[in-house]
């Protein structure tokens, strides 16, 4: 297994972290983009730059609001890592956390449906958005308060979140049969790896260098979807313009 770093503003402040050792400290790194529809994290583009150009493998993830448009929430995250998150990077990662589930089942009425329909219209507009699944990070805690309605998110890759520092693997959700990224602690020594803060969210991958490699350029059937939905668009445009040429001549012999 490998071991990865994720973090957000919440372990420092631009300018103030010591990158050199932040990148020695994990062999692959989970960067907060944005929140919701109008969040984006204040330390995201200096750690994806800094961390880039060392060489890193990174991946980049939004957090969901389920009581905001999902569609607003893909363009916000899309324009935020534009130019940053490509081909050759982890997927992107969608972070559902309990607390938002449960933002949504506060309300008068069952929601479960509602807020599983929500999370599932993400997902599926995020791997049309970028051509690639995202990733799930969620915890057995979240499944459970969805139930029943929770079968289609095994679709996708996991990134559990499971606190144990001694467990040799975690425990998983309903519905999950094998898990891709493990959070394992928060308690990680932030400052030892760089960071400004005391803690840090420690993570692995279930699988060799090999096995992340492929995960990366797992981009290729997305490249090949864009690319046809481009040939796809130019064909419409130049069907359009078939017509309106016809018209015209049409207009002139009058």
């Amino acid at each position: 297994m490998l071991e990865g770093i994720d973090f957000s503003h919440w372990q420092g402040k631009a300018g103030r972290i010591d990158w050199d050792r932040v990148a020695r400290s994990g062999d692959f790194f989970i960067l907060n983009a944005t929140d919701g529809m109008f969040h984006l994290d204040p330390l995201f583009l200096e750690a994806w730059d800094e961390l880039s150009r060392r060489g890193k493998v990174l991946g980049a993830y939004h957090l969901l609001k389920l009581v905001e448009p999902v569609q607003a929430q893909i363009e916000w995250f899309a324009e935020a890592v534009r130019g940053r998150l490509r081909p050759g990077c982890l997927p992107p990662f969608c972070d559902i956390e309990t607390s938002k589930i449960d933002e949504v089942l506060d309300q008068d009425g069952d929601h479960r449906e509602e807020a599983y329909q929500t999370i599932m219209a993400f997902l599926e507009g995020l791997g049309e958005a970028f051509g690639v699944d995202p990733i799930i990070y969620i915890s057995r805690r979240g499944v459970r308060h969805l139930s029943p309605w929770y079968a289609g998110l095994s679709r996708y890759k996991l990134w559990i979140m499971y606190r144990s520092m001694t467990a040799e693997v975690p425990l998983l959700p309903t519905t999950f049969t094998e898990w891709d990224f493990w959070q394992y602690t928060s308690d990680g020594d932030g400052k030892g790896k760089g960071f400004e803060s005391v803690g840090l969210d420690l993570n692995r991958f279930n699988g060799t260098w090999q096995q992340l490699g492929k995960l990366c350029n797992s981009w290729r059937v997305g490249r090949q979807i864009m690319l046809r939905k481009a040939v796809d668009s130019c064909l419409t445009k130049t069907e359009q313009l078939r017509g309106e040429l016809l018209f015209l001549k049409d207009e002139i012999k009058r």
